[in-house]
C-alpha cells in the first residue's frame, strides 16, 4: 500500500508536489494502491513513483514527467497522457480503456499483453518498447515511432499504422490483418511467421517482400 506521508503531500496540491520531488530527487515515492480517479497531475512530476494497483481512471497526466513510473495492475481508464514523458514506465497488467497518448513519449515502456484496442499513438515514440503480444486492434499508430519496438505475436489488425517507423521492429508471430501499412519501409522488420499478405500493402512493397520470400507464412 502507498506510504502514508507521500499521499499527504500530493493531497497538499501539485504545486507542492513538484517542489519536494525537486528537493530529493532521488526519492522513489510509492502511491501504489491510492485512490486519485478523476485527479488533474498535468505537468506533475512522477518519475520513478510507484502507482501499482492504484485507482487512476480519468486522472489528467498531460504533460506530466512519468519517466519510469509503475503501473502494474493500475486502472487508468480515461486517462489523458497526452504530452506526458513516459519513457520506461511499466504498465503490464494495467487497465487502459479509452486512455489517450497522443505524442507522449514511450520510448522503453514496458506493455506486455495489455488491451490497446483502438487506442490513439498518433505521433507517440515507442522506440525499443516490449509490446510483446500487446492487442492493438484498430489502435491509430499514424506517425508513430515504434523503431526496435518488440511486438512478437502482438495484434495489429486493422491498425493505422500510416507514415509509421517501424525500422528494426520485431514483428515474430504478430497478427496484421487488414492493417495498414502502405507507407512503413518494412525493410528493416522481422516479419518471421507473419502473413503480411493480410495486410494493406503497396505494389511496391508486395514485390519487396516477394523477394525476400516473406509474402506467406514462414
Amino acid at each position: 500500500m502507498a506510504y502514508s506521508q507521500h499521499v499527504a503531500v500530493l493531497q497538499q496540491g501539485l504545486g507542492a508536489w513538484n517542489a519536494w520531488r525537486g528537493s530529493d530527487p532521488e526519492l522513489r515515492p510509492d502511491l501504489s494502491g491510492m485512490n486519485g480517479a478523476g485527479r488533474d497531475f498535468s505537468r506533475g512530476v512522477f518519475s520513478y513513483v510507484n502507482f501499482n494497483n492504484a485507482n487512476l481512471a480519468g486522472v489528467n497526466f498531460a504533460g506530466a514527467d512519468l519517466r519510469h513510473a509503475t503501473f502494474i495492475g493500475t486502472n487508468l481508464s480515461t486517462v489523458d497522457f497526452s504530452d506526458a514523458n513516459l519513457e520506461g514506465a511499466d504498465f503490464s497488467g494495467a487497465s487502459l480503456r479509452g486512455a489517450r497518448f497522443q505524442r507522449a513519449r514511450m520510448d522503453k515502456v514496458t506493455m506486455p499483453e495489455v488491451n490497446l484496442k483502438g487506442l490513439d499513438f498518433t505521433g507517440v515514440s515507442l522506440r525499443e518498447a516490449n509490446l510483446y503480444a500487446a492487442d492493438f486492434t484498430e489502435a491509430i499508430l499514424v506517425n508513430a515511432d515504434l523503431s526496435g519496438a518488440f511486438l512478437s505475436k502482438a495484434v495489429l489488425d486493422m491498425a493505422d499504422l500510416h507514415h509509421a517507423r517501424l525500422d528494426g521492429a520485431n514483428l515474430a508471430g504478430a497478427s496484421v490483418r487488414y492493417a495498414n501499412l502502405k507507407s512503413v519501409d518494412l525493410s528493416t522488420v522481422l516479419l518471421r511467421d507473419v502473413d503480411i499478405r493480410q495486410a494493406a500493402l503497396s505494389a511496391a512493397q508486395k514485390m519487396t517482400l516477394f523477394v525476400r520470400g516473406y509474402l506467406g507464412v514462414r
